[in-house]
């Protein structure tokens, strides 16, 4: 796939996560809830976009051992080369981007 072998396990890693935060996060709270995942590849960068339908801002987590949650975003900072947040007036998109 584009000749990334070595950012494919980062990368389904961070997608995983933030697929994960659209799905549990995003009102009204149902599974069924629609959301996109777009994948793209340009020179050294490989970027990952996941919208929904909510328009709050994910929030980092403390990370505490006793939890089985709050650690996605901390991955997301500390394995990613960038990442962010596009607001829109009824949804966003959480994006990050691996080099490879």
């Amino acid at each position: 796939m584009w000749g990334l072998v070595d950012s494919l396990q980062v990368t389904a890693l961070l997608a995983s996560e933030v697929v994960t935060n659209a799905v549990i996060h995003a009102p009204p709270y149902d599974p069924l809830v629609e959301f996109l995942l777009a994948i793209g590849h340009t020179g050294q960068v490989l970027r990952v976009e996941v919208a929904d339908a909510s328009t709050d801002p994910p929030t980092i987590g403390a990370g505490a051992v006793d939890r089985l949650t709050g650690r996605g975003l901390l991955l997301l900072d500390a394995l990613s080369s960038d990442w962010g947040v596009e607001a829109g007036p009824s949804s966003k998109v959480v994006w990050f981007e691996v080099e490879v």
